[in-house]
């Protein structure tokens, strides 16, 4: 028999045995069976936008149709407000920028304007376009037919406002830097040896060139106690061509007092003597027409009293009026 208390026994007990083949592959699986874990685990930190598109998807593939539908269509009137607010802005900021420089760059001016009209076209078109898509579409379901034309009312209205917005714009923009002319100063030549005559001076106080510039001037003579009404205003010679009038520029423009033309008139001394004694009362006006560098047409009328003194005048009740600054408007 061995006895227990020997070394070899001792051994024995002491020294551990190895794994077995069935302990080591359960370690192995559940070595592999982590790992995946910790690495799904750092995937979703690692790749947030895959998640969100994976989770996206699914939560549009539980969507109803004409849900999917309002969607679309929000984002795109969405989108269409995003460009309109930033074209907006850079159609402000390209005016404030002509504004400062229109002086100098009255060429670039016109050519800024047009290509604003031609941007403002194109996109009340692309917007225009998408409400008829919107409105064709509609007829498609009956479910999410009212829901379509709202969006096809919004996308009108839209339209409408960009279009209105951007003319208003334009017309405030040519309004500000269009040539203005007026008339001032009134001078006569009234005596009884020379012809009678008057002459004022035509400025433009605007901030463009007039181009295109035409005036013609008469008068009336009319017994005290009477007024010149529109009927007295006629003009028996044609009207003479000034050219050219540039902005803070003065040019005469000369008027005939009596339809006989330059000369004496038999009875001057009786006419220079009723206007002087009150008994007659001298009435001198005209009209300039013109045009702006926009190709505008533009006019002004005139009208004076000439005072006791043959020298001085005063504005008379009617006719003084400039246009309303709208096209073939007279």
């Amino acid at each position: 028999m061995d006895n227990p208390e020997s070394p070899t026994g001792d051994a024995q007990r002491n020294t551990k045995s190895p794994p077995s083949d069935g302990v080591i592959q359960q370690h192995h699986d559940d070595a592999a069976h982590t790992e995946p874990q910790a690495q799904n685990s750092r995937y979703h930190f690692r790749n947030p936008i895959k998640t969100l598109w994976r989770w996206t998807k699914a939560e549009w593939s539980k969507t109803e149709f004409h849900q999917r539908v309002n969607i679309i269509l929000t984002l795109i009137l969405a989108l269409a407000t995003i460009v309109y607010v930033a074209f907006s802005g850079l159609t402000l900021r390209a005016i404030r920028v002509s504004s400062e420089a229109a002086g100098r760059q009255t060429d670039k001016l016109i050519i800024a304007a047009n290509t604003q009209a031609d941007a403002a076209k194109e996109m009340t078109k692309a917007v225009k376009d998408q409400a008829t898509y919107a409105g064709d579409f509609a007829g498609s379901a009956q479910s999410i037919n009212e829901e379509t034309k709202l969006a096809v009312d919004k996308f009108g209205r839209m339209a409408k406002a960009s279009e209105d917005n951007i003319r208003a714009i334009q017309e405030s923009s040519r309004s500000d830097q269009r040539a203005w002319l007026g008339v001032a100063d009134p001078v006569f030549t009234l005596n009884d040896t020379s012809p009678m005559k008057a002459e004022a001076q035509v400025s433009n106080v605007g901030k463009t060139p007039a181009i295109e510039v035409f005036s013609d001037t008469a008068g009336v003579q009319k017994p005290k106690g009477n007024g010149i009404e529109l009927g007295d205003i006629v003009y028996p010679h044609e009207a003479i061509s000034a050219g050219t009038i540039f902005p803070a520029q003065r040019l005469p423009v000369k008027a005939q007092t009596s339809p006989e033309g330059d000369v004496v008139l038999p009875d001057q001394p009786l006419i220079i003597k009723g206007l002087s004694n009150g008994d007659l009362i001298l009435y001198v006006f005209g009209v300039v027409d013109y045009k702006d560098v926009f190709n505008r047409p533009h006019w002004t009328h005139f009208c004076y009293v000439v005072n006791k003194d043959l020298k001085s005048a005063r504005p008379c009740a009617i006719y003084n009026a400039s246009d309303p600054d709208k096209p073939n408007e007279k």
